[in-house]
């Protein structure tokens, strides 16, 4: 509990916000300094570049502890947009991230649904040996070549 502060201020979630900085190692500060962290501390922050891979934060000048997804796994690059806010607990250890993350893909693909990738640009042909292969136009066909986006 927050003795002197507007109810409406903590239910606006105002004195748990802040802005982030950086990539692998986030640093804010939010409105009202935190002497230390404690289990169950929930903020928002909003960085301002994607992550190339797992993240620290680093708030009010406190250590820095990491940010985790689905219980201990580590952040996947551009899990955190810019700009976009993300919700985390502080489990006593690292901030759990309670915001659904966007999906991301390879580079080189394109999300095409909830759980599936495909490629952006046409990989090299492969060439797969069918054992039993049907004859074709009276020649026994042993190889079968394909190509295209997709494909591989």
């Amino acid at each position: 509990m927050i003795i002197g502060v507007a109810v409406s201020a903590e239910r606006a979630r105002y004195l748990t916000f802040a802005l982030v900085s950086g990539t692998t190692v986030l640093v804010g500060e939010l409105p009202l300094p935190l002497p230390i962290l404690v289990s169950g501390q929930r903020i928002t922050f909003v960085p301002d570049s994607a992550n190339p891979g797992p993240v620290t934060i680093a708030l009010d000048g406190l250590p820095a502890v990491p940010v985790v997804k689905y219980v201990n796994e580590p952040l996947d690059s551009a899990d955190l947009r810019p700009g976009i806010p993300v919700d985390a607990i502080f489990d006593g250890a690292a901030f759990q991230v309670i915001t659904q993350l966007p999906r991301t893909c390879p580079v080189g693909t394109l999300l095409v649904s909830r759980n599936a990738c495909i490629e952006t640009t046409p990989s090299a042909p492969s060439t797969s040996t069918w054992p039993h292969s049907p004859a074709v136009n009276g020649t026994a066909a042993s190889a079968v070549s394909r190509s295209g986006p997709g494909l591989v």
